[in-house]
């Protein structure tokens, strides 16, 4: 239910077995724990959102980062602000903290 309201054209597969790893890395955020990184999406994002994303996900847990440093790793020196926004509509943030 909750992913239909936030991706509402995308076609939603109950399968216990295909979202196991979505069910495990949410589990593992919860816990406090890092995730092992393989959770099979299919997501549409800009150019932009992906690559500010990308650079979000490849933080090593427990550590942080500006929107600065984010949005000099992702390619686009300056765009902290929009790095900003980025993060701020996060639709997925147990995933891309």
């Amino acid at each position: 239910v909750f992913f239909r309201g936030v991706f509402p054209t995308a076609r939603l597969t109950e399968n216990e077995r295909m979202n196991l790893p979505l069910a495990e890395g949410i589990a593992a955020a919860l816990h406090g724990e890092p995730s092992d990184g393989r959770l099979p999406m299919d997501v549409s994002f800009s150019p932009f959102q992906s690559a500010v994303l990308q650079t979000v996900a490849a933080i090593p847990f427990g550590r942080t980062r500006t929107y600065g440093k984010v949005a000099l790793l992702a390619g686009r020196p300056g765009a902290a602000r929009a790095v900003g926004q980025v993060m701020g509509s996060n639709p997925l943030p147990l995933i891309f903290p």
